[in-house]
């Protein structure tokens, strides 16, 4: 019997499946509402958190209570999401370095992306484009992760006699 993310019976197959395809379609369904709200220009992302006019966009001050309140669902929400794909990435037969790597650089682009807009809402307009990076980056990890899981979970290994 193989061991490994590829041993899983069928059923476990499946599921890691259709979770790693839900992180897949969040990551894009959050990239297309980032892009819609802000276009990823540094002057709209700080007039979210700021208030302001920018070309045809009028935005109020975001409210410290709500930035507590999507900090807090992210925290929870996403961070139990990235956990779950860490499990799962943990699995796949690649270096420990190589699974050390994508998971450090993907907590913490997780919590700079979670801290960028209180930097923007406190400390500087400029800290706008650290927004816009994180969110990139953290998006891009997430991919990764699911795709070199799902690669991994269905590659066919030859069989051992």
């Amino acid at each position: 019997m193989q061991s490994g993310i590829n041993g899983l019976a069928p059923a476990s197959r499946l599921c890691f499946t259709f979770f790693l395809i839900a992180v897949i379609l969040g990551v894009i369904m959050a990239a297309g509402q980032h892009i819609m709200l802000t276009g990823l220009n540094c002057d709209k992302t700080a007039a979210n958190y700021l208030g302001g006019e920018v070309g045809d966009m009028i935005q109020v001050e975001k409210p410290v209570q709500d930035m507590f309140r999507v900090a807090h669902v992210h925290l929870l929400g996403i961070g139990l999401v990235l956990f779950a794909l860490c499990r799962v990435f943990i699995m796949v037969p690649i270096s420990d370095r190589a699974k050390s790597a994508f998971i450090g650089a993907a907590f913490g682009l997780f919590f700079l992306q979670v801290g960028s807009p209180w930097l923007v809402r406190f400390v500087s307009a400029r800290s706008a484009i650290l927004v816009i990076i994180s969110g990139l980056l953290f998006s891009a990890a997430l991919v990764a992760m699911s795709t070199i899981s799902l690669y991994h979970l269905w590659k066919s290994n030859p069989k051992k006699t």
